[in-house]
């Protein structure tokens, strides 16, 4: 005949967890021993506690933390346990929903990874027809490196997304073409998003519909700043072909210091906005 009574050891290994796990089941009144050796101290429990264990378990793998399970456990009726599992139905969908949505977020990562590995800063310049983009755009003017990470900590703030930035081609610099001619030094930050932006009290950010069209997308590593030589050369060359440069170039962000720790790895792209001359 099997025994009753166990010790702590071999009631924990029922169930394949720690002797001091159940210690602190005990101390924060949650599942006390059959009984405490006054001599010794050892804690002894119940074969006819099992069910209690395993219940506590299976509430841990619902998510449930040992406060809500030492509630449920002072009030537990079929009635509160209906209640338990509806709420934490709720939930779980709700985990669920978010998982898939980071579940698409990684394979779009994963995808913007292979596309722009396959492709070299070396590679010709190719014309793309691009839609419409919705993007945030930061409004105050750009100084320094200092300027440009508060911006960025600034627009990421007006996002409502799960993990939008690492590892994406979101980032940018939005420039008017008619710099290629002054010389001016004026850009924007911009953050491409197709979720709705919460902009309330955001003077600084603005939403911004970046128009389709043709484009020349080239790629480059990361420029000195204000050097846009590459980009000029660019434009002449497309000049050359019967197209004039005209709107707001785009500088795309698509290896940053998110994914690599060489600053000399930092890879754009320029998207130059073309329109033919008649």
């Amino acid at each position: 005949m099997r025994k009753e009574i166990l010790t702590i050891s071999e009631f924990a290994s029922l169930r394949g967890i720690t002797a001091e796990t159940l210690r602190h089941y005990d101390r924060i009144g949650l599942l006390k021993p059959a009984f405490i050796d006054s001599s010794t101290g050892y804690r002894y429990y119940s074969i006819l506690q099992y069910e209690q264990l395993s219940t506590i378990l299976e509430l841990r793998q619902m998510g449930m933390s040992l406060s809500e399970i030492r509630s449920f456990f002072e009030d537990r009726n079929p009635h509160s346990a209906l209640d338990l599992l509806t709420e934490r139905k709720l939930v779980l969908q709700a985990e669920i929903q978010k998982l898939r949505q980071l579940e698409t977020a990684v394979s779009s990562k994963i995808s913007h990874l292979e596309d722009i590995l396959s492709r070299r800063a070396s590679d010709p310049p190719r014309l793309v027809t691009l839609p419409e983009r919705k993007a945030l755009v930061w409004k105050t003017p750009l100084d320094s490196d200092v300027d440009i990470g508060y911006g960025f900590a600034d627009l990421e703030e007006h996002l409502n997304e799960v993990a939008p930035i690492f590892a994406a081609n979101r980032y940018g610099l939005l420039m008017p073409a008619s710099v290629l001619k002054t010389g001016e030094k004026r850009s924007s930050l911009l953050l491409f998003t197709d979720e709705p932006a919460h902009l309330s009290g955001a003077e600084a950010v603005e939403v911004r519909r970046i128009p389709g069209g043709l484009y020349a997308s080239a790629l480059l590593y990361q420029p000195e700043t204000g050097d846009l030589s590459e980009v000029k050369r660019l434009s002449r060359s497309y000049q050359s072909q019967g197209y004039s440069t005209e709107g707001e170039i785009i500088f795309i962000s698509q290896i940053d210091l998110s994914v690599t720790g060489c600053r000399d790895q930092v890879l754009y792209e320029v998207q130059l906005p073309l329109v033919p001359c008649i």
